[in-house]
């Protein structure tokens, strides 16, 4: 039995499942995120770290070199918390959060609890 007509079949198997695969668009982590959540992920980042470098967290030596480094820190975390969000945000509830984080101890355990709840999806997600 001729083997060239069975390694033309197998090229082809292996082309065709290499276009499928060019034709679906690589996922992104932020591809169901509305506007609004989006916004609420990027507002978060931003007072963690504006409470990070207060509380000189951010810098050479610190446990954030640069501002941009704790920003993706900061929005990778709340993206991962409020991915489920689909319905958006509750704007009074993420004023709530913001506050907590702009008025926090540097090194308030307790202020860290009541943002850590103020901040969860449960209190910000949409129904």
């Amino acid at each position: 039995m001729p083997k060239f007509p069975v390694l033309l079949a197998v090229a082809a198997l292996f082309a065709a499942c290499e276009h499928g695969a060019e034709s679906e668009p690589p996922l992104t982590p932020a591809a169901g995120l509305s506007p609004e959540t989006q916004a609420a992920v990027d507002r978060i980042a931003v007072a963690r770290c504006d409470r990070e470098q207060r509380c000189n967290a951010v810098g050479p030596h610190a446990e954030y070199e640069t501002r941009d480094k704790c920003v993706s820190v900061m929005s990778s975390d709340a993206l991962e918390e409020l991915f489920g969000c689909r319905n958006g945000i509750k704007s009074d509830e993420l004023e709530k959060c913001v506050g907590l984080i702009a008025h926090e101890d540097c090194g308030g355990p307790i202020d860290r609890l009541e943002r850590w709840v103020q901040c969860r999806a449960a209190a910000l997600c949409a129904d």
